[in-house]
């Protein structure tokens, strides 16, 4: 078979659309939810009551202050941690509310 110039493999046509279609912050909001309990325990993740991310900054809204200062005490790791099950460098900076 002969390729062509133009051949892209299908991953970078999928990452294109994504792109193209806005669906890349969607999906990575998907994604983020499922990995935040796997990151900061079941505890944190029950007091956690919104995740959003917005141009690099995550905003964690959380329902006890006691979570809230051990969420700012590790956020660093945190968001190291997230960076890595993510798969790219989306979260730049968590702010808590």
């Amino acid at each position: 078979m002969i390729r062509k110039e133009t051949d892209k493999p299908l991953k970078a046509i999928i990452e294109e659309l994504l792109y193209l279609y806005g669906w890349r912050d969607h999906l990575d909001a998907v994604k983020l939810t499922e990995v935040w309990e796997k990151v900061v325990g079941r505890i944190i993740a029950k007091h956690t009551t919104k995740l959003e991310v917005k141009t690099g900054v995550l905003y964690v809204t959380l329902d006890s202050s006691v979570m809230r200062n051990e969420v700012h005490m590790i956020r660093k790791r945190i968001t190291e941690e997230l960076n890595k099950k993510l798969g790219r460098n989306l979260i730049k900076e968590i702010i808590l509310f």
